[in-house]
C-alpha cells in the first residue's frame, strides 16, 4: 500500500532546509564554548594546584589568571552568539518573534501538533 503524505510536508520540508544553517552554525558555536569552557576549567585546576601544592604565589600565576578570564570570556561570548544565532531562527520560520526567545515564548508563537508525537 502506498501511504499518502500530508499536504504540507513540502512546508516542513523547505523550513527545515533554510532552518538547517542556522541550527549547524549555533551548534558550532556552542561546541567552540565547549571547548573554550573544558580550557577554562584546566587552566582553573592547574592554577589551584600551582597555588595550593606547589607554592607558587599569586604574582606568578598572573599569566595564567588572564589567560582563564580571557578563555572565560570566550566562552561566554560564543555562547551568547549560539542563543543569539538560535533565536534568529524562530522569525524566519514564520513564529512570532519571542524578543527573549524562552521556551514558552515558542511554544505560544508556533504549538506543536499534538498528533507529532503520539505513536502510530
Amino acid at each position: 500500500m502506498h501511504s499518502e503524505q500530508p499536504q504540507n510536508d513540502w512546508q516542513t520540508a523547505g523550513m527545515a532546509r533554510r532552518a538547517k544553517g542556522w541550527l549547524a552554525g549555533s551548534i558550532t558555536l556552542g561546541g567552540m564554548a565547549a571547548v573554550l569552557f573544558v580550557l577554562h576549567l584546566t587552566l582553573l585546576a592547574g592554577l589551584v594546584d600551582d597555588l595550593t601544592f606547589k607554592g607558587a604565589s599569586f604574582g606568578a600565576e598572573q599569566h595564567t589568571v588572564l589567560l582563564l578570564l580571557a578563555y572565560l570570556g570566550g566562552s561566554l561570548l560564543l555562547i551568547w552568539q549560539a542563543q543569539k544565532l538560535g533565536c534568529a531562527l524562530p522569525p524566519m520560520c514564520g513564529a512570532m518573534p519571542c524578543g527573549i526567545c524562552s521556551v514558552p515564548d515558542l511554544l505560544a508563537a508556533r504549538p506543536f501538533r499534538q498528533d507529532a508525537f503520539s505513536p502510530p
